[in-house]
């Protein structure tokens, strides 16, 4: 029986449209992680303070975004996993992954990552791996497969393929002992297994086309139980059993312990109320008429930091969560781009890495709607990873 990895017909995590949402309201979150292969054997620093491009750009003078970035103290690589030609950083492990691009997963302790043979996603990943130290660790997921996943708590991976006789079957593997869990074939190629939670309970859709019902498959048991829960786009992410949703019905902007939010837009407590539309904040996870004024903070970032980075009509991987405490940014000086990072409390921001030139080219979003910086070999994943 042929299985066909699944690579179309479904929106994926990484590149949803988070339709609806004002302006004001999206942020973008780094998942992505695309580039070419080749492998730096020398570790990266901290960047330095650039002189050349704080005194002058051509015949021109920096810009007040330059300027800024010269100007922030360096800062430690980030803390989140990332990949840079050809070489994974994890933990402070430099990990060998010689891929044209990546993908990469983080949950828990368990990082995954999804390597491509080129430097285009035209074709699934080569093959998908866990991080075992200073290593890749392959998992028997099938050679082309777009999309594989982890539980809330990264210890169950799973990924699901379309068979040629009109089922849909699902895989779970435990990332831990990396060892086979059960797998189930269900009727149907618009079957979605749409997440597991902490406890190991997956969440699929018979008919993701005709059905908003949910069943509830306990993965280590292998035992299915009906549930009456719906699927609600909009619904916060713990609507049910500390299940959280990898659909844009996920508040991406949420700080990893789930408390606070990173924001643009108005808070009940703004005088006038459009006086921070175009700030990047932080509040707590509260109800507005819960909110105290004195609990939100504003990132210390330039004015001169551009409106793409809260783009309006396709959110883009520009910011992310580190940790509970600080969010990196990617911003664009006049030549290069750069990764910063800032309190969540609003204290002083810190320059992180250089990713690179970009020109008139490569300074459009391609296609894929990706940051023009991932095509200078960078990749980073979107969520700490305990040690």
């Amino acid at each position: 029986m042929l299985e066909q990895p699944v690579a179309t017909g479904r929106v994926r995590r990484r590149a949803a449209t988070i339709a609806g949402l004002t302006a004001a309201a999206v942020l973008a979150l780094a998942g992505l992680s695309f580039a070419w292969a080749g492998h730096n054997d020398q570790a990266l620093e901290p960047v330095p303070a650039n002189p050349s491009t704080s005194a002058s750009i051509g015949s021109g003078i920096a810009s007040p975004m330059q300027r800024w970035v010269d100007a922030l103290p360096a800062g430690a690589p980030p803390a989140t996993p990332y990949w840079h030609d050809g070489t994974l950083y994890v933990n402070g492990e430099r990990i060998p992954a010689p891929y044209g691009r990546v993908d990469i997963e983080a949950a828990g302790d368990t990082v995954l990552v999804g390597g491509y043979q080129g430097d285009t996603k035209d074709v699934g990943p080569l093959m998908w791996g866990l991080v075992r130290g200073d290593r890749l660790e392959p998992l028997p997921v099938p050679a082309g497969t777009y999309d594989v996943w982890l539980s809330v708590d990264g210890r169950i991976a799973y990924w699901m393929a379309r068979q040629d006789n009109g089922t849909t079957r699902f895989f779970t593997w435990d990332t831990e002992t990396n060892t086979a869990l059960a797998s189930r074939t269900v009727p149907g190629n618009n079957a979605e297994l749409r997440g597991v939670d902490a406890a190991g309970n997956a969440y699929w859709q018979p008919d993701y086309i005709t059905s908003d019902l949910y069943s509830r498959w306990d993965v280590r048991a292998d035992t299915i139980t009906a549930t009456d829960l719906t699927y609600e786009p909009w619904d916060p992410p713990e609507w049910v059993d500390g299940f959280v949703p990898w659909m844009p019905s996920e508040d991406p902007y949420r700080s990893p312990d789930g408390t606070k939010r990173a924001f643009t837009g108005s808070a009940p407590s703004d005088s006038p109320s459009d006086c921070c539309i175009n700030q990047l904040r932080v509040r707590p996870v509260a109800p507005d008429d819960q909110l105290d004024p004195k609990d939100v903070s504003t990132l210390s970032l330039s004015d001169a930091v551009p409106y793409p980075l809260f783009d309006l009509n396709e959110p883009e991987h520009w910011v992310w969560w580190e940790s509970n405490e600080s969010v990196l940014i990617a911003v664009d000086g006049d030549l290069r781009s750069y990764l910063v990072r800032c309190p969540a409390t609003g204290g002083t921001c810190q320059r992180v890495l250089d990713l690179g030139p970009w020109t008139d080219a490569n300074h459009q979003q391609d296609s894929q709607h990706d940051p023009y910086w991932l095509s200078g070999g960078w990749a980073f994943g979107r969520a700490p990873v305990s040690r």
